[in-house]
């Protein structure tokens, strides 16, 4: 896996983390706009359209 891929699973699960704690929850409710949220559900759609093809292929 590329540095690049496993950076941005790093920042995917910070996503997950984010939500479970009160304060990181309303902080991230905050940055998550309608254009973010956009950007990142697109991201990993293209990753994980990736990694079913990587699959396939093994």
């Amino acid at each position: 896996m590329a540095e690049s891929e496993i950076e941005f699973l790093d920042i995917v699960t910070s996503f997950n983390i984010a939500v479970r704690y009160p304060d990181a929850k309303f902080q991230f409710h905050r940055q998550c706009t309608e254009a973010f949220a956009r950007e990142y559900l697109e991201k990993i759609a293209a990753f994980a359209s990736r990694l079913e093809e990587q699959i396939r292929d093994a």
